[in-house]
């Protein structure tokens, strides 16, 4: 529509990321389609032009356009501003995904519903803070500086999240939290080996999707 073009596609989605996990999968896919359609029409759109058309199709697809492992995102979340200088950071992730699917639009419903009694108990969280712990790698003000809104909503109804985190805590892992709308709970840690033998004892003692990933 933005550019009058009159040509079709015809697109294959191969989905690895677990749906309705709170990872982004859709939102990621949708870039992917954006960035791969200014390729083939020739479009020589600028990052900035391409993140503005992923903005309309949904708040969290911006962030994909750019190659980034870390960004600010400002206003709605849509407005990506990329952290160069932690493009040098690697964190490794142990990911827990319990095998439930969880509406986002509906969470978010939920969360508006009850957005006056989680603002009087909503900490408040700097992202400097955030900037600062991940560039010297100190991962207890990493673990410190986390926070996310939706995840109190979501627990309340699924109490695998919960157990998760537990879990998590059981065997040592310190900065924890859910992924987006849920039901995914990542660990961050702070080395391979420390990472890969979390990821050994959780497949063997649980049900649920377990991931070993790093940013890049």
């Amino acid at each position: 529509d933005s550019f009058n073009i009159d040509k079709g596609v015809d697109i294959k989605i191969i989905k690895r990321i677990p749906v309705g996990s709170g990872l982004g999968g859709g939102s990621s896919n949708a870039a992917s389609v954006l960035l791969g359609l200014n390729k083939l029409w020739k479009l020589n759109l600028a990052e900035n032009k391409l993140a503005g058309l992923a903005g309309k199709l949904g708040c969290d697809v911006p962030f994909f356009i750019y190659n980034s492992p870390f960004a600010l995102g400002e206003a709605r979340g849509d407005k990506i501003k990329p952290l160069k200088a932690l493009s040098n950071v690697r964190l490794w992730h142990i990911l827990v995904v319990p095998n439930i699917e969880v509406s986002t639009a509906s969470i978010y419903k939920r969360w508006d519903k009850y957005f006056k009694t989680f603002k009087l108990t909503m900490p408040k969280y700097d992202v400097n803070i955030m900037n600062l712990a991940l560039r010297k790698d100190n991962f207890p003000l990493i673990g410190d500086a986390l926070f996310n809104s939706l995840e109190p909503v979501t627990a309340a109804l699924y109490p695998q999240i919960d157990a998760i985190k537990e879990k998590l805590i059981q065997l040592g892992a310190k900065s924890i939290l859910m992924s987006g709308s849920g039901p995914a709970v990542f660990g961050i840690v702070s080395s391979r080996k420390g990472a890969l033998s979390l990821c050994r004892q959780l497949k063997t003692d649980s049900s649920w999707q377990v991931f070993l990933t790093r940013t890049h």
